[in-house]
C-alpha cells in the first residue's frame, strides 16, 4: 500500500498491463494525464501508460537526468528528473497539453514544455503498463490514473495535485511555495506560512466531493519516522481504520504537518519540566478552523518511553512548552487533537544531563561511579 491506501503492481520487463475501451480522443491535441506511480526499477524506455494502446498519448520512463517521465513522441513534455534515486516511492506525474504546448510535472514541479502532437490513433484501447505488449513494462505500483480530454487550468491542476498528494503522502514540490487546497480551492496547508516547515508534508482529513477520507498518514519520503492516526491505533490500512470506527467528523477539514528537515538527534538544549534537549527536527501544524477535535495517535519509529512529545502553540524553538507527553515503549502517544492548535509546533524531547548540566550535543558520558551492574571489567 501507499500511505495506507491500496496499489496495483505491474511486474517489470513483462507484457503485463491493465486495459479498457477506447476513450474517443482521436486527433485531440488538448488533453491531460495525471497519475500516481512508484517505479521499482530504472530502465530506459520502459512503458508506463498510454491513452491508446500502441503509443498514442503514451508515457515512458527514461534514465536521462537521473530518471524522468516523458510523452513518447520526441521526448515531449519532459518531467523533472532524479526519479531513479527515489525508487519504490510514489511519484505524482502529470502531463498537460494544449495550445501547441505540453508540459510534464513531477510532484507539482513543471518540467520542459514542448509540442505534444495529436492523438491521431487514439481510438484503440487504453493501457496501464506495457502499452506495446512487447515486454518492456516498467515494474511499478499504480495508485490512480486520471485522463482528461481538455487542457487543465492551473487552479484545476492544483486541486487534483493536492488531493493525490495528501492521499498518498507525497510532498508537493515547494521550489515555488504551493498550497494544498480542497475541492473548493480553499487552502488547508498554507505554503507561505510554512516556508520553514515544508518538508515531508502529510496529513489526515476529509473531502466528500472527491471521496477523500484519510484517517492515518505518513509521508512517503525516505527519512520519515512519524505516523499520525485517528483513534488509539495505527492500523494496517486506511480501510481497517474505518472498519474500527475512526472518521474525520467534518467535511473539508484537515490536520496537516510538515517539518524543517532537522536532525533526528537530541542536540538542541531546552528548558522543559521533563526534558532538557529536543530533536533538531521540528514539525508545524496546519489545522482547519472547523476541524472537530478527537483523540489521535502519533508514533515515532525508533523512539521509546524515554522520549516526550513536546508541543508549543507559539514557540518555534520549543523552549517553552504547553505540553510534555511521555511516549510509550513503542514510541507512541494518544492524546486529544485540541492540544495541537493551528500553527502549533511539536518535536520530541528527552531528559539528557551532562557534567555540570552542560547538556547540548552530549553523545556519551562514561562514569566509573555510575555503574549499572557488579561487572568491574
Amino acid at each position: 500500500p501507499t500511505n495506507f491506501n491500496p496499489t496495483i503492481r505491474i511486474r517489470n520487463n513483462t507484457a503485463d498491463g491493465i486495459r479498457g475501451p477506447a476513450l474517443g480522443m482521436a486527433n485531440a491535441n488538448a488533453f491531460a494525464v495525471v497519475l500516481v506511480t512508484a517505479p521499482t526499477h530504472a530502465s530506459n524506455g520502459n512503458d508506463v501508460f498510454a491513452i491508446a494502446e500502441g503509443g498514442a498519448g503514451a508515457i515512458e520512463y527514461g534514465t536521462a537526468a537521473g530518471g524522468r517521465f516523458f510523452m513518447r513522441a520526441n521526448n515531449n513534455g519532459l518531467t523533472p528528473g532524479n526519479v531513479s534515486s527515489n525508487l519504490n516511492r510514489p511519484q505524482l506525474v502529470g502531463f498537460n497539453s494544449g495550445s501547441g504546448s505540453g508540459t510534464g510535472y513531477l510532484n507539482g514541479l513543471a518540467g520542459t514544455s514542448q509540442t505534444p502532437g495529436t492523438l491521431a490513433n487514439s481510438n484503440t484501447i487504453w493501457r496501464v503498463g506495457d502499452f506495446l505488449a512487447n515486454g518492456d513494462g516498467l515494474g511499478q505500483h499504480f495508485s490512480e490514473v486520471v485522463v482528461y480530454n481538455v487542457t487543465l487550468g492551473a487552479a484545476e491542476l492544483q486541486r487534483i495535485n493536492s488531493y493525490l498528494a495528501l492521499k498518498y503522502g507525497i510532498t508537493l514540490d515547494q521550489t515555488t511555495p504551493t498550497d494544498y487546497v480542497d475541492s473548493d480551492g480553499t487552502s488547508y496547508w498554507d505554503a507561505t506560512a510554512n516556508t520553514t516547515y515544508n518538508q515531508n508534508i502529510a496529513g489526515i482529513g476529509k473531502d466528500d466531493c472527491t471521496d477523500l477520507h484519510q484517517r492515518q498518514s505518513k509521508s512517503a519520503n525516505a527519512d520519515v519516522f512519524l505516523t499520525v492516526a485517528l483513534g488509539d491505533t495505527i492500523w494496517g490500512s486506511n480501510l481497517q481504520s474505518w472498519q474500527n470506527g475512526n472518521n474525520v467528523t467534518t467535511d473539508k477539514t484537515f490536520l496537516v504537518w510538515g517539518d524543517n528537515g532537522g536532525s533526528n538527534d537530541f542536540d538542541v538544549t531546552i528548558n522543559g519540566t521533563e526534558t532538557t534537549a529536543r530533536l533538531g527536527r521540528v514539525w508545524r501544524v496546519d489545522k482547519s478552523a472547523t476541524w472537530t477535535n478527537q483523540n489521535i495517535t502519533m508514533c515515532f519509529d525508533g523512539y521509546n518511553d524515554e522520549s516526550y512529545l513536546i508541543i508549543s502553540a507559539t514557540d518555534a524553538m520549543l523552549d517553552t512548552q504547553d505540553s510534555e507527553l511521555q511516549l510509550n515503549a513503542n514510541g507512541c502517544i494518544t492524546f486529544n487533537s485540541s492540544l495541537l492548535a493551528d500553527g502549533a509546533y511539536f518535536s520530541l524531547g528527552k531528559n539528557i544531563v551532562g557534567p555540570a548540566c552542560v547538556n547540548g550535543g552530549i553523545k556519551l558520558w562514561l562514569r566509573a561511579d555510575d555503574t549499572q551492574s557488579d561487572n568491574t571489567n
